[in-house]
């Protein structure tokens, strides 16, 4: 499968990611194209887009040494977008050592409405979830 291909069933959206920046773009694009098609506000839009690039970035590089790709799942709902990251590395809390690193996660906290940290076999999977604003 080509870097960030798509694959469409109703209303979600694979891709498979690697460490390309054309790749990451094209993961940024999707995410713009699916929140606009589901009615996120701009700003909305732009919280998802960082958010869920930030945990693109560490799925990225957390798998960094091994065959590097990141499956992704977009999914649009009535009333939310949720972005499913799953990467292939294993998650680390940050120690201090490297003080540049440990903001991603208090970030996607914020933008998002709801974020799930959790570990699997194949790795660790973040999700996202981002309601959608309706006129009342």
């Amino acid at each position: 499968m080509r870097p960030a291909e798509r694959e469409q069933e109703a209303d979600t959206v694979s891709l498979v990611v690697n460490d390309e920046p054309a790749s990451v773009a094209r993961f940024r694009g999707t995410v713009e194209t699916v929140a606009r098609e589901h009615g996120l506000s701009p700003d909305a839009t732009f919280a998802l887009k960082v958010a869920t690039s930030e945990a693109l970035t560490n799925a990225l590089r957390a798998a960094a040494g091994e065959a590097v790709s990141v499956d992704v799942s977009l999914e649009g709902e009535a009333d939310a977008i949720q972005v499913e990251v799953l990467g292939r590395g294993r998650f680390r809390l940050v120690d201090g050592r490297e003080p540049e690193r440990g903001r991603g996660l208090p970030l996607m906290v914020a933008l998002a409405d709801e974020v799930e940290f959790s570990r699997t076999d194949e790795g660790t999977r973040v999700r996202i979830r981002m309601r959608v604003a309706r006129d009342v």
